[in-house]
């Protein structure tokens, strides 16, 4: 019994579009007859549409890997050599390895290959060394048109961001973006409430998006006529069990003048990004440092700050603790959003320098319990009040509904540092 593996790659799509017709179909009736004329029977047929060089991205060859190491099959079936790998030597290997273990031929029109014969063992592997060439100097061709496509400012993405929509340029090869002015108007509510000091889970839900879209709206240069692109890389490497793994990080990017319009204007865009700067503090600022503790086993929750990858972050550091981390960011703004529920104090308390607002929320409470046992649930945030908080107001420092009742005696140089001048700190 014989198995047929099938892939369509980007020459395919390439040949499709000019009229070639379905390349999976043909290539099914091709390896059908021919495996009628040698007398085999095809058992099984593996069939996928990705173009890539990794076994990871191609759950099908993985699947047929499986199945050939467990003896199902006596050979495979394929159109080229070429289509079962285009990895690294690695990738190659892995492949040639399980075909030598089972003893399975690799059949094509042109020739049946056995690897167990040393002459067809290196056939095989020359050819899976060149579709390897083949597929890095496609690579290098694409990459060097997106490239060319980004400096002129067309948008090489296959998705438009929200509030545009994707266009083919009339006298030109490319797409470029128009403002879809329904949704341009949303966009430009998100950005007037974030300037305006709207906290962004309020916004989020007023809109009906994640604050995580929200935050990637505001950072997103496309809204201000720009096109960014490379900010989102992936980065091979191995697990802790030796295993090709490939990462996503995050990097800065780069950005290119548009040939679209902007749907905010640069200073609009450049103040949210000033604001946004604010709040990722790097490693030594922020609130939730050293006040969040974890529901679940009662250790502080240690706060990661902002990297190329990541966007600061809360987590349990205690090994086998199923808390969950979360945006530091997010975390920080629903503490403030609990201990100061009214929007003008929430404001105002914003308005203090760093240092001021982290003394404030110290002294209210003792520590914040976070809880979240789910990815992608709701955090849960439950405050701990210091004994000696009580409803009193420090009229010229800061009106709270809940503060010290002595909120600068603790030392001498909080009153002028703060600037305080009611009765009580002078």
């Amino acid at each position: 019994m014989y198995a047929m593996y099938l892939r369509k790659s980007r020459a395919d799509r390439e040949a499709e579009e000019k009229g070639a017709g379905e390349t999976l179909t043909r290539h099914r009736q091709t390896l059908i007859e021919l495996a009628a004329r040698n007398g085999h029977a095809i058992g099984g047929v593996y069939a996928e549409i990705v173009s890539g060089e990794t076994i990871a991205g191609r759950p099908q060859m993985q699947r047929l890997l499986r199945d050939l190491s467990r003896g199902l099959w006596e050979g495979v079936y394929v159109m080229e050599v070429e289509r079962l790998a285009r990895g690294d030597t690695l990738e190659q290997g892995r492949v040639m390895q399980v075909l030598k273990n089972s003893g399975a031929v690799v059949v094509t029109p042109s020739k049946t290959f056995d690897p167990m014969s040393e002459f067809d063992e290196e056939v095989l592997e020359f050819g899976l060394f060149l579709s390897r060439r083949e597929y890095k100097t496609i690579n290098r061709r694409i990459q060097r048109g997106r490239m060319a496509s980004l400096k002129e400012g067309k948008f090489i993405g296959s998705v438009p961001p929200f509030g545009y929509q994707k266009v083919k340029l009339a006298k030109d090869k490319g797409y470029s973006l128009i403002i879809n002015e329904r949704e341009a108007e949303a966009v430009r509510g998100i950005f007037r409430d974030f300037l305006q000091g709207k906290p962004v889970r309020e916004i989020a839900e007023n809109c009906g998006f994640s604050p995580c879209r929200i935050y990637r709206m505001l950072e997103n240069p496309v809204y201000c006529g720009r096109i960014r692109w490379g900010k989102c890389r992936q980065e091979k490497g191995l697990d802790e069990r030796g295993e090709p793994v490939t990462r996503r990080r995050t990097t800065q990017g780069e950005e290119f003048a548009g040939l679209h319009e902007g749907i905010v204007s640069e200073g609009t865009f450049a103040a949210a990004q000033e604001r946004l700067g604010h709040r990722c503090r790097g490693n030594a600022e922020s609130l939730c440092k050293g006040l969040l503790t974890c529901g679940l086993c009662g250790e502080k929750m240690r706060f990661l700050a902002e990297d190329a990858g990541h966007r600061a972050r809360v987590v349990c550091g205690t090994k086998g603790c199923k808390c969950v981390r979360s945006n530091a960011n997010l975390a920080e703004e629903q503490i403030v959003n609990l201990l100061f529920p009214q929007e003008d104090k929430r404001k105002r308390f914003r308005e203090l320098p760093f240092r001021q607002q982290k003394e404030i929320l110290c002294r209210m409470v003792s520590e914040v319990r976070y809880e979240k046992t789910e990815k992608g649930g709701e955090v849960k945030l439950t405050p701990v009040f210091r004994e000696n908080v009580a409803p009193d107001v420090c009229d010229e420092f800061f009106s709270l509904p809940i503060f010290p009742q002595n909120p600068c005696a603790s030392t001498a140089t909080t009153a002028s540092a703060s600037g305080c001048s009611c009765s009580r700190c002078n």
